[in-house]
This record gives structure tokens, sequence and C-alpha cells, in this order.
């Protein structure tokens, strides 16, 4: 078995944002910290000046402690299709940088395959999005699953089930190559070759691949996409009756109300009423239509 992975630690501004100098430091002793240059930008942008002054007292606190703290900065990033929003679909500023920073994380997985990636976001939508690419060393957890595990020495589960993970794939990827250095000679090839391969099943009529939904995690590009996939489900009409019916039931509520209300106002305060009644109310029932049949 291989010897156990480096970790390295990818943050995002809200798990930054969540701590300060100690907690930045105690980190370290995790193992290696990276963060993104998108991150790092949307820091210094912070600190500068931020929508809360919560945030850009620690984002200042962050690029104080920066210059001696030995994180590293990392302009690596990678595409996924699961990254990849449609052509034409308009995202927000929050949205870009969601998925310019799942990216960046992505990007340092594919570039350090002999390590476990641990990416750090107190968002859940990114979190799962991070677990949707099934990188064999890529996954996710939040800063106060890693102070945790900086302070108290316990492992976060998914940490241990993807360093087994890998390891896992390690170990096949050893064995395929042990097994191509035990290949059969050239003679032994061409009589391979040369056997007819086993007739293949015809598939059964009618029967088509059904499609695997894949997951996609928030944001309306991702509906659309969802939609243009043909995973788009519409919603269900409205029925009319249904609404003719709670608009009447509001009709005769207001009306008796309103009947409720002329009463009380007829016996409390007569002398008011009387006068209200046959200057405005009478007038207007005279000029009703006859009712049929009375």
């Amino acid at each position: 078995m291989s010897a156990r992975p480096q970790i390295l630690l990818v943050f995002d501004t809200t798990s930054l944002l969540a701590g300060d100098t100690k907690i930045w430091k105690d980190y370290k002793g995790v193992g290696s910290c990276f963060v993104p240059k998108v991150v790092f930008d949307a820091m210094q942008n912070f600190a500068d000046r931020a929508a809360e002054p919560g945030q850009e007292k620690t984002a200042k606190e962050f690029m104080a402690f920066w210059p001696k703290s030995g994180w590293q900065q990392t302009t690596a990033t990678a595409t996924h299709r699961k990254l990849t929003p449609p052509e034409g679909a308009s995202l927000s500023f929050s949205a870009r940088l969601s998925l310019e920073i799942a990216q960046a994380a992505y990007g340092v997985a594919l570039e350090r395959s002999d390590a476990i990636v641990v990416f750090v976001c107190n968002g859940q939508p990114l979190l799962k999005r991070i677990a949707a690419l099934r990188q064999d060393n890529l996954c996710g957890i939040t800063s106060a699953m890693l102070l945790q595990w900086a302070r108290a020495k316990k492992e976060p589960e998914v940490v241990t089930q993807q360093v087994e993970r890998w390891e896992q794939s390690d170990d096949t990827s050893g064995m395929s190559t042990a097994s191509q250095a035990r290949s059969p000679s050239k003679g032994h090839k061409k009589a391979a070759a040369s056997r007819k391969p086993a007739a293949k099943r015809p598939a059964a009529k009618g029967t088509q691949p059904v499609p695997i939904q894949e997951e996609i995690i928030d944001d309306s590009a991702y509906v659309l996409q969802n939609r243009r996939r043909g995973f788009y489900v519409k919603p269900k009409k409205s029925n009319i009756f249904a609404q003719l019916s709670t608009g009447l039931a509001a009709l005769v509520m207001a009306a008796f109300m309103i009947a409720v209300l002329g009463v009380t106002w007829k016996m409390v305060f007569p002398e008011s009423f009387n006068p209200f009644w046959q200057k405005h109310i009478q007038p207007q029932l005279k000029n009703l239509p006859p009712i049929p049949g009375l």
C-alpha cells in the first residue's frame, strides 16, 4: 500500500471570512494552505471596501496575516462539464465567483493528483457541486470541521473516506501496471487476436437507454441547462375552478362583513346611519332592475 497522501487545503471567501489570525495559523497544522487567485482578489476588494464592516475588518486582518503566513496563492483552474454553464447564460457576480472558485479547486486537484485536495467552504451548494465532480482526490468540508480537525486532531469522515478511495484507485492503477508488465509475448497476442470475438446479444426490440439526470446545483443558468437537456419539469397549471371558488368565497366573506358592520352601525349610532342610508343607499336600490318573477 502506498504512503498516506499529503493534504492540501484550498479556501474560498466564506471560510476565510469566518476566521481570524489565530484560526488561520491553526489551519496550517493540518496541511499546506492554498488560496486561489480569484479568492485572493476578492479578499483584497473586501479589505478596501466591503458591504459589511465585519467583512472589511476580517479581510484587512487576513491581508496583514498573508505575507508571513507561509500560505500559497494558486492560479490553477480547470473546466468540467458540471462546472460549465450553457452558452449565452447570464450569471450574477456571486454565481460567477462561485463557479470560478470551484474550477480553481478542481484545477488544483488535477495538478496534484498525488495529494488529497480538501476544499474549505461554508456554502452547501458549492460543497455539493464539488462532491458531484466525483474526483478521487478532491472533497469539501466547512471551516468548522477544519477547525475541529486542527485543534482536536479529529479528521472529518469525508476526508478519511476520500483518502481510502484515493488509496484504492492508486492500488488499482499499480495492479494494472503490473498486469501490463506480465502481458504475453507478441506471438501469443497475435494468436489471441485471431480468435473471433464472442457475438454480442442483440438488444431487445423497443428498449432504449434511459438517460441519467446529472446533478446540477443552483443558479438560473443550471435551470436553463436542465431545460435544454430535457430534464426540466414544467410546473402544473393552476386549476381555474379552484381560483374562481377562492374568489367567490372572498366576495361572500366581504359582503358578510359589510352587512355585520352596517347592522352594528345602525344599532349603535342610528342618528348618523339613517341619514346616510336615505341619502346614499336607498337611491341606488331604486335604480336596480327588477328581479324576474317577483
